[in-house]
């Protein structure tokens, strides 16, 4: 239609035809400009192309149910999903695609949320339900649902996402951190995680707490300066900086620990880095042998030999020390001399040195 002023409107035409008072026929005419409606239309065309685009596209898969629960629309996230084309699925229960065992659980949510007026609630634990593909594959799928009303029925939307791959490296992390665990609390030496900045102790297992004599909860609110022997804290910090510096990944040497008695105890030490390239330092692992015994043997043998050399050289006795020499049927034909003390020259004349 075209108003006085040339504008241009869509209208809507009524007509009635009727008999006036002397007989003749007439036709009454109502218009109605539709502008408004029409514009609601479009608006209304352009959100459902919108939402179907969305829809169609959208990486989950997306199943909304009527209010008997029958499945009444079916993306093709959906049909990936469940390995199922739409014509198939729709007018079916969403349970077709649940295990048996799952099914009487899942009606009673469905159930019990819509008697809520929760518009939007993760099922399952976590969010997370098992479903079961059309061709009887069992997955793992993280579940959100809502819920409005259209011409007064309840409709539900379940959005899927299968998270196969996130179960199976959650379990690879747990079964990992299990056996670091393991390794960490059953190990035969100390070991233990250090705030590299602080120096102070994050993690210990029990060894270390047993080579230091302190408990663990102790432990965790120290730092290694102050349970290192006075000497050794120098060398101590000077290599850590150099680790922090970057200069090296790893070093280690042997050091001595002071124990509550204010006894010391030897212990090879071996640190390694925990952060890698341009990372800042953060953490570094420590890894401690308790060689105490090994010192005191060390200490030991020097003290013998020390004892052995002060009796050698001076014993008025000529002693030397051979090597045989034997031949290829094991007959000694010779020796070689290894040692001889002051007296044996003055006995022989022979010098050691010849």
């Amino acid at each position: 239609f075209v108003r006085k002023g040339g504008t241009k409107f869509p209208g809507e035409i009524s007509t009635a035809i009727f008999t006036d008072k002397q007989g003749n026929e007439q036709t009454s005419m109502v218009i109605r400009d539709i502008t408004e409606r029409l514009q609601a239309e479009e608006k209304l065309r352009e959100s459902q192309t919108r939402l179907a685009v969305i829809i169609g596209s959208a990486m989950d898969a997306i199943v909304t149910l009527g209010a008997d629960q029958n499945i009444i629309l079916f993306n093709p996230a959906a049909e990936k999903l469940f390995r199922c084309p739409a014509d198939k699925a729709l007018g079916l229960p969403l349970d077709q695609f649940m295990p048996e065992r799952s099914r009487e659980v899942h009606h009673k949510n469905i159930r019990k949320f819509g008697e809520t007026n929760q518009t939007k609630r993760s099922m399952g634990v976590l969010g997370r339900l098992t479903c079961l593909r059309a061709d009887g594959e069992e997955f793992p799928a993280e579940i959100t649902i809502s819920q409005t009303e259209m011409a007064g029925k309840k409709i539900f939307t379940a959005i899927l996402r299968d998270i196969t791959t996130r179960v199976q490296t959650e379990a690879a992390l747990r079964e990992n951190e299990q056996r670091f665990r393991s390794i960490f609390e059953q190990s035969p030496i100390g070991i233990g995680v250090i705030d590299t900045l602080s120096s102070k102790f994050i993690q210990v297992n029990q060894k270390y707490c047993d080579i230091v004599g302190r408990s663990r909860d102790e432990m965790l609110t120290m730092s290694f300066n102050m349970i290192t022997h006075p000497d050794d804290v120098g060398k101590d910090r000077d290599e850590l900086q150099r680790l922090i510096n970057g200069e090296i990944h790893s070093y280690n040497f042997d050091k001595r620990y002071i124990r509550p008695d204010q006894s010391v105890i030897w212990a090879h030490l071996t640190i390694v880095s925990m952060w890698q390239g341009q990372d800042e330092p953060k953490i570094h692992l420590t890894m401690v042998e308790d060689i105490t015994a090994r010192k005191h043997a060390e200490d030991a043998l020097r003290e013998s030999e020390e004892k052995y050399r002060l009796l050698f050289e001076n014993v008025m006795n000529g002693f030397a020390l051979h090597e045989i020499v034997l031949n290829d049927e094991g007959t000694p034909v010779d020796y070689i001399f290894l040692e001889a003390n002051q007296a044996f020259e003055q006995l022989t004349g022979l010098k050691r040195e010849n």
